[in-house]
């Protein structure tokens, strides 16, 4: 199990800020087109644990992986701070009709393309999500890692936004 630290900023585009990690001697580790689909239960026990749990079918230079994951319940702290659980997975559709045959149905799903680069101790990634925009996600291990990154892009750390893309999509589309 690992420990997730995050933080997200909605930004109005995404090209400044691929300049300024240029600029800082950002290693770029690629580009990727990522679809998750979230899973609940009829009960909304996932939900109600305030957790998560999805399939990630990413396609990176034409090769498509599949990725389930678990999150767990939000642990207190400035940014998002949560365990997160994953295994790579060899069949998408098959891992589907497993988790509908268990009771977990498809909730909602989000797209977007994600250029990912490596900073520091940190990941940076530059998200462009399907009907919600641009944002900036940095991922590392402590949570003034996070902040001393977010600064150095010229991000306010009281920008953060502490729901995910499938809880901002359902709020602007108001579904639960």
């Amino acid at each position: 199990m690992y420990t997730e630290i995050e933080a997200k900023i909605k930004v109005d585009e995404l090209e400044s800020y691929r300049q300024k990690l240029i600029a800082l001697r950002a290693e770029f580790a690629g580009q990727a087109r990522q679809c998750d689909t979230y899973f609940d239960d009829a009960n909304k026990s996932i939900k109600k644990s305030d957790s998560g749990f999805r399939l990630r079918c990413q396609t990176i230079n034409d090769k498509t992986t599949a990725i389930l994951c678990f999150k767990g319940p939000r642990q207190l702290g400035p940014f998002k701070n949560r365990s997160e659980t994953e295994v790579l997975i060899d069949s998408a559709d098959n891992m589907i009709k497993i988790l509908n045959q268990l009771g977990y149905q498809q909730k909602r799903t989000v797209a977007k393309t994600r250029d990912t680069y490596q900073l520091n101790d940190a990941l940076i990634c530059l998200d462009n999500v399907d009907q919600l925009g641009c944002f900036i996600e940095i991922e590392a291990p402590s949570e003034k890692s996070v902040h001393d990154n977010l600064l150095l892009l010229g991000l306010d750390p009281k920008n953060h936004i502490s729901k995910g893309y499938a809880r901002l999509l359902a709020d602007k589309v108001k579904e639960d």
